[in-house]
């Protein structure tokens, strides 16, 4: 009886680790891109490389309605299924953007786990402090807490008028979308 069960267990292991790594990855990724179309967000110019676990994606261009918004060097997309995660480095954000944002961000890690099915969790850090934060799927709403930068507190007031400053220094932020 425990050895049954021992190898249905092992059989359901391997079923779960070949369904991971046969993911088509690639296909994913161009069906997200294909629904982000209609909200006027497309990246461009990408290479994509379908590794063990991850999708690598590099030189992306990020474009909002039809402007360019950013560049970005490295991507990880990670598809677990129990587990998934977008890991993007060095990005460089339009000219346009400077009145509003430092140009450079370091990285930025948005994540999703099925102990918390209704909650994307996000970090960033670059030019501007460092952030983090969560996005409820279910009530639309984002919530982030940043710890500016000395360049965000000396440059970018403006942005910083639509956070609510705490008592220990910090920023938060609160809308639903």
């Amino acid at each position: 009886m425990v050895k049954k069960t021992l190898l249905s267990l092992g059989y359901f292991l391997v079923f779960i680790l070949a369904l991971i790594i046969f993911t088509p990855k690639q296909s994913v990724y161009y069906f997200a891109e294909k629904e982000l179309q209609p909200f006027g967000v497309v990246i461009s110019n990408e290479m994509l490389e379908d590794n063990f676990l991850a999708l690598k994606i590099e030189n992306g261009q990020f474009y909002a309605q039809n402007i360019e918004a950013a560049t970005l060097e490295k991507a990880d997309i990670v598809i677990l299924g129990f587990y998934n995660s977008i890991d993007i480095e060095n990005i460089q954000l339009a000219s346009f953007l400077d009145d509003f944002f430092p140009k450079n961000v370091a990285n930025i890690s948005v994540s999703y786990s099925v102990i918390e099915p209704l909650t994307l969790n996000i970090s960033a850090n670059g030019e501007f402090g460092e952030a983090s934060g969560e996005f409820s799927i279910l009530d639309r709403n984002v919530s982030l807490v940043l710890k500016p930068s000395k360049v965000m507190l000396s440059k970018y007031q403006t942005t910083l008028r639509e956070f609510k400053k705490q008592s220990n220094g910090e920023y938060t932020y609160a809308k639903a979308l």
